[in-house]
């Protein structure tokens, strides 16, 4: 499930229970309360609902695999330079294998939005709010070239971006033999 209708459920459950709140609260209309308060709750819930969602880390993973006329060691050299240019940490090194991570950043429209019911909230989520993504490049030599397989922890947040950055970098290695990467998955 994408990540805009995970937010669209997120709406339209949070506004599900505002209108909840709404017909429970007859009773206070009928003794002369005003429904503004609930209405407003309702809208709150509703923007909870539609944001929080997107900024939930680990959506889909992605996967990239490719044949390349490429040696692997060459490939892992390459993705070490490579990697630690762009931000990523080499966690593990492997003879045919490399993991990395990065932080990512807290999800802005989610800050904005804590920051104008409450500037606790908000600064709370700026400095607690970021996550990690990882990355694996995964070799396998055939005779004429590498299998290579890039996996990236979540699509979200430039995890397919830089998985197929990266692929399109290895044309400085061998030139255009190998196809570009176009990020669809």
């Amino acid at each position: 499930m994408g990540p805009m209708r995970r937010a669209a459920i997120g709406a339209g459950m949070g506004a599900s229970i505002g209108i909840l709140l709404v017909a429970w609260s007859e009773a206070a209309t009928a003794s002369g309360e005003g429904v503004l308060p609930l209405l407003v709750l309702t809208v709150v819930l509703a923007a909870f609902g539609f944001v929080v969602p997107l900024a939930v880390e680990g959506g889909r993973p992605f996967l990239l695999h490719q044949w390349v006329p490429i040696p692997p060691d060459e490939i892992l050299l390459h993705a070490t330079r490579w990697y630690a240019a762009t931000g990523w940490t080499l966690n593990a090194a492997q003879p045919a294998a490399l993991s990395f991570s990065r932080r990512t950043p807290p999800f802005l429209p989610l800050a904005v939005l804590l920051l104008v019911f409450g500037i606790v909230p908000g600064l709370l989520y700026l400095f607690l709010g970021s996550g990690t993504q990882t990355a694996a490049i995964v070799t396998d030599p055939l005779p004429d070239g590498t299998r290579l397989e890039i996996v990236v922890s979540s699509r979200d947040r430039g995890g397919q971006s830089s998985a197929v950055a990266f692929f399109n970098s290895l044309h400085q290695l061998v030139g255009p033999a190998i196809p570009t990467a176009l990020g669809r998955g």
